[in-house]
């Protein structure tokens, strides 16, 4: 009888034990187990498009929304936050829309600051040599 069998871990085969290095060879590779019907989304469909979030529903579905960053819409931007679905994909695109045109309000509202009259402060200062009137 073998002292050192084989060892079958029901993904792969295992050989006999390395007195040496005390590691078991991989013989030979089985069946790939079988994904999870519930996948764990990607990288792209975990981060999507700029300022659009990704929630889970009660139903246990992921549901994407768009909204506005603070700092924008408390410097009066008015497009105002919506809900994109649950496809990743039409939300993506929804999102991308919805990106453009918050990036052409930053523009428009830098030139609407840029044309703004400064205000110039004078400080009046006393003179001592001259006479008051």
């Amino acid at each position: 009888m073998d002292q050192n069998p084989s060892v079958n871990t029901g993904v792969f085969l295992l050989g006999p034990l390395n007195p040496i290095s005390g590691l078991r060879p991989i013989l030979e590779l089985g069946p790939a187990p079988a994904r999870p019907v519930d996948r764990v989304p990607s990288r792209q469909e975990q981060r999507g498009p700029r300022h659009m979030e990704r929630r889970i529903l009660k139903s246990g579905e992921p549901a994407y929304y768009w909204k506005v960053p603070t700092r924008d819409r408390d410097n009066g931007c008015a497009i105002p936050a919506e809900p994109l679905g649950t496809d990743f994909e039409s939300a993506s695109r929804r999102a991308d829309e919805l990106n453009e045109l918050l990036d052409r309000w930053r523009v428009e509202r830098k030139v609407h600051l840029a044309l703004r009259p400064t205000t110039m402060i004078v400080a009046c200062v006393p003179n001592e040599n001259v006479d008051p009137v």
